[in-house]
């Protein structure tokens, strides 16, 4: 009996240090796990394309990420043919021509959606893509669920509080900015000759007035844009596709699949709550519409003015004075760091300078010497 006590006495013991030193690992490795995912998703937010592969913190350049292509062939294949069918589909359908109106791709009927298909998955359309992916290193993965068909709506300035105004302001599509190496790609599609609607890029300041077979990709969750109207008269409204791609690197599969889903369940949900503020009936509906503009209106002015990576990083060298993992000195190193060598880079970059994101590298300079000098002054650290 006393051995058995001793024998289990024993194994407890053993237990219990294994278990001890186990915890003892992990903890003494937490420290360098957190700075390995914090670092990782910071070179994340910057690492999201082939043009941008040598961009790592809020110190580098950045290009634009754009594109603009046309799938019409001067051969004689039929893609004109399937413009007009989708578009002829699309206006005889259209109930009321001062709201937009939304068909979603796994709605429509089967020879409209094998139309669809068609266009979203030509050739010159991946082709655009090699413009900022390179596809030996990146998947381009479709997203069928969030792809429909848009007819564009009237602006209707009288009535503020719809959700068709925020087509015709300043707004960012989608709220993932903040995951790391994976972009999802809307593109428009046009399938008729539009003359009044103009896509804007503020921050990039390029404009685009998509015709038949124009093809305009932006980043779903990144891209500041919005539309506007010209007073030319149009006898039928802008009619486009929009198709969707995922597109990460092939070693982080498991995060663009992530990407893939989340995205499509924003959209699912997003849909419902868009389509019920586009003519709004009761005060619950019209606050509604007010929360989506309103809500616009910040992410907006955020991502302007202060920058969703520039708020990463900030946010992630003042945890780590918080923590004291670093002194005030350090950190106002950090902070300085960034317009100091941005400034410097555009020297290296001056014959490419028609595609540098000019507003970004602009804001981004004054942002982060304003706060660290103000660092500098108030903790007295001379840089």
């Amino acid at each position: 009996m006393c051995l058995n006590l001793f024998i289990y006495f024993f194994k407890n013991i053993k237990i219990c240090i294994e278990y001890k030193l186990l915890l003892f690992i992990m903890m003494s490795h937490f420290g360098f796990l957190s700075h390995f995912i914090g670092i990782l998703q910071l070179f994340g937010l910057y690492l999201i394309d082939s043009n941008n592969r040598f961009s790592l913190f809020p110190g580098s350049i950045t290009f634009k990420r754009v594109m603009y292509s046309n799938i019409l062939s001067k051969k004689d294949d039929d893609t004109e043919d399937t413009c007009d069918e989708i578009k002829d589909w699309a206006v005889s359908h259209i109930t009321k021509t001062h709201i937009s109106h939304h068909w979603w791709y796994d709605k429509l009927p089967d020879n409209i959606r094998t139309q669809f298909e068609k266009l979203s998955n030509v050739k010159r359309l991946k082709h655009m893509f090699s413009q900022v992916f390179n596809t030996d290193f990146y998947v381009i993965e479709p997203v069928y669920e969030m792809n429909e068909i848009y007819v564009t709506g009237d602006e209707r300035k009288d009535e503020p509080m719809q959700s068709d105004r925020v087509f015709f302001i300043s707004h960012i599509d989608g709220p993932f900015m903040w995951m790391p190496f994976v972009s999802v790609y809307r593109c428009l599609i046009g399938v008729n000759d539009n003359k009044r609607i103009t896509t804007h890029f503020p921050l990039i300041e390029t404009n685009h007035k998509i015709r038949k077979g124009d093809v305009l990709g932006f980043d779903f969750n990144r891209e500041i844009h919005y539309i506007s109207a010209s007073s030319e008269q149009s006898e039928e409204p802008r009619v486009t596709l929009k198709a969707h791609y995922c597109i990460y690197p092939k070693w982080i599969y498991p995060v663009g699949k992530l990407m893939h889903i989340f995205n499509a369940k924003y959209n699912q949900l997003f849909r419902h709550l868009f389509l019920k503020t586009i003519q709004p009936e009761t005060w619950i509906d019209r606050f509604n519409g007010f929360s989506v503009v309103a809500s616009t209106h910040i992410f907006v002015w955020l991502d302007t003015f202060i920058g969703y990576r520039n708020i990463y990083f900030i946010s992630y060298v003042w945890w780590m004075y918080y923590t004291k993992q670093i002194d005030h000195s350090l950190m106002t190193i950090l902070l300085y760091i960034p317009p100091v060598y941005k400034y410097a880079s555009i020297l290296f970059v001056s014959n490419h300078l028609k595609s540098v994101e000019k507003w970004n590298t602009t804001r981004d300079i004054i942002l982060f010497y304003l706060i660290a000098l103000s660092s500098m002054f108030y903790y007295r650290v001379f840089v």
